[in-house]
C-alpha cells in the first residue's frame, strides 16, 4: 500500500501533528508535499472517500506543520498524541480498523518502523521535531548547519558524478546508504526542515 512510503509517511507525521495542535491551515501548501509524493497522496486520499475540499485542508494543515518546524516553534509530539488524532482522523473511513486494510494516515508503529528504526523519538528527530526524555531513543544526531550543507553537497558531487537525478527522493536513498556504511548524514526530511525546501537546500550547498 502507498501509504507506507516514506514521504507520505512524513507527511502523515506533520498532517497529525497539526490536528493534535489545532493549528490553523497554511494559506500557502505549495511545496507541503515533495512533488514526487503529493499527486500519490491525493490518489490515496481521493480512494479513501475524501472531498476536493478535505484534501486540500490535509496539505494545508502539513503545511502549517513545517512552518512551525522551520521557525523552531514545533513540541515534543508523543506516540500517544500521534494515535489519539490518528483515530480521530480515520474515523469513519471505510476499512478503517479492519485487519488487511491499511490506510492514510498509518499507525504509529509504521512511523517507528519507516522513520526511526523502530524508535519512536528516533523517527521525530529525524524530522525536526523536539523530543522529551521519556520515550526510547536510540543514535540521534544533532546536525551543525555546516554538516546540513556539507551532506547536500556531498550528495550534489556523487550525484554529478554518477551522471544521476538530484532529487530528494535520491538524497534520502543515498543519506541512507551513507549511515549504513558509518557516515553520519542527516535524514531527508531535516534537510528541507532546516533550509526550508530542497531547493533551497541545494542552493546553499553550491555555495560551500
Amino acid at each position: 500500500m502507498p501509504s507506507t512510503r516514506s514521504e507520505l509517511v512524513t507527511a502523515a507525521v506533520h498532517y497529525l501533528y497539526a490536528l493534535s495542535q489545532n493549528l490553523t491551515p497554511a494559506e500557502e501548501i505549495s511545496g507541503a508535499v515533495e512533488s514526487e509524493a503529493a499527486a500519490e497522496l491525493e490518489e490515496v486520499l481521493h480512494e479513501q472517500g475524501r472531498t476536493r475540499a478535505e484534501v486540500l485542508n490535509v496539505f494545508a494543515l502539513i503545511a502549517a506543520t513545517r512552518a512551525e518546524l522551520t521557525a523552531g516553534s514545533a513540541v515534543p509530539f508523543s506516540k500517544d498524541a500521534y494515535d489519539a488524532a490518528r483515530a480521530r482522523a480515520v474515523r469513519g473511513l471505510e476499512f478503517a480498523g479492519q485487519a488487511g486494510h491499511q490506510i492514510w494516515p498509518p499507525t504509529s508503529q509504521t512511523v517507528r518502523k519507516r522513520l526511526g528504526t523502530n524508535f519512536w523519538n528516533d523517527a521525530l528527530s529525524s524530522l525536526g521535531f523536539p523530543t522529551s526524555g521519556g520515550g526510547r531513543r536510540r543514535g540521534a544526531f544533532h546536525y551543525s548547519p555546516e554538516a546540513f550543507r556539507s551532506a547536500v553537497s556531498d550528495f550534489l558531487t556523487d550525484a554529478h558524478a554518477a551522471g544521476g537525478a538530484e532529487s530528494f527522493s535520491r538524497y534520502e536513498a543515498w543519506a541512507k546508504d551513507e549511515r549504513a556504511a558509518g557516515r553520519a548524514r542527516p535524514s531527508g526530511a531535516s534537510v528541507r526542515n532546516h533550509f526550508g525546501s530542497w531547493n533551497d537546500a541545494k542552493a546553499a550547498a553550491e555555495q560551500v
